[in-house]
């Protein structure tokens, strides 16, 4: 029967029978190759696998740009109350959240911060939020913000209640330090 077929072609598909196979056109080693190729790798053979981590960090882009003194001016005792303001300015990426903490200062006393001359005479002081002098920023109480990609100016207002009479004459200062959280 081999002879009757060999070197024969079906004349409709146009498949050689015998001899070199073919399917369609295609040499059967290259249709072996594409199933080969198309199943699974579990199939092929056994597998080993492991991960491994994928990370970057983007550093978020927050500069302190500048801050002001919080200033009082020349004083006198027996003055009812005395009120200052003091701006921070903070360059944050567009959508950056961060926080403004302000510490208690050198000589904070409590919930208190105070202002301290060279006899060490104290005056009592209080930063706000707000203009109005309602909205107190407590010590290192984070107040957050969102950045703007340009430069955001956060202002601390300042009090000073009654001047004693007592109070030792001479400058008064203190140091707070500024965070930004992020």
């Amino acid at each position: 029967m081999e002879e009757v077929f060999r070197g024969k072609k079906d004349r409709v598909a146009g498949v050689e029978v015998m001899g070199n196979f073919k399917i369609k056109g295609l040499p059967f080693f290259m249709v072996a190759a594409l199933v080969m190729f198309c199943l699974p790798k579990q199939v092929l053979a056994d597998a080993l696998s492991a991960s491994m981590s994928v990370k970057a960090t983007v550093m978020p882009n927050i500069i302190l740009n500048s801050s002001e003194a919080l200033d009082f001016g020349n004083l006198s005792s027996g003055l009812s109350r005395v009120d200052s303001k003091a701006n921070i300015e903070v360059i944050a990426n567009d959508g950056e959240n961060y926080a403004i903490i302000l510490n208690g200062g050198a000589y904070t006393s409590g919930a208190f911060r105070r202002l301290r001359d060279g006899s060490m005479n104290y005056l009592p002081y209080y930063l706000y939020q707000d203009p109005n002098r309602s909205n107190l920023w407590d010590i290192n109480e984070p107040v957050k913000k969102t950045g703007s990609g340009s430069v955001q100016t956060t202002s601390v207002f300042g009090s000073l209640p009654v001047i004693k009479n007592t109070q030792g004459a001479g400058g008064y200062n203190d140091i707070i330090t500024i965070t930004i959280a992020f």
